[in-house]
């Protein structure tokens, strides 16, 4: 396992995968979201993916998916969504964001996924 600061990018998430390598979020929820984050933590981490990974199947399955996605392609469009989904998640998790800022982050993701134009490998 390797501990990070909340969000990684996707192909970086990936390619740890490819090495079986679970990713695990150094961050803890608030009280407000005990019962869930919309950012990724070590709770959700530790709880929810350990368990399943110790499974050798799934832990196969995942080590080849992960090989597959950390070679796919992706687009500018991929890391503009990455970007808007992880400041949007920030912002829901902060106590100290203003709504306003929440809802022009959550306006942003909606426009991206509706503006998203040919897909890429990644998607």
């Amino acid at each position: 396992a390797v501990s990070v600061d909340g969000f990684i990018p996707p192909n970086a998430f990936m390619e740890f995968q490819a090495y079986n390598v679970l990713v695990i979020a150094s961050d803890m929820r608030t009280i407000d979201h005990i019962k869930y984050t919309p950012a990724p933590d070590i709770i959700h981490e530790a709880a929810g993916h350990a368990p399943i990974i110790a499974n050798p199947e799934y832990s196969e399955y995942l080590r080849r998916f992960g090989e597959i996605g950390s070679k796919a392609i992706s687009s500018s469009k991929d890391y503009e969504m990455y970007e808007a989904i992880r400041l949007l998640s920030i912002l829901k998790e902060d106590p100290n964001s203003s709504q306003e800022a929440i809802d022009e982050a959550q306006k942003q993701v909606e426009y991206l996924q509706e503006n998203m134009g040919e897909l890429s490998e990644t998607a």
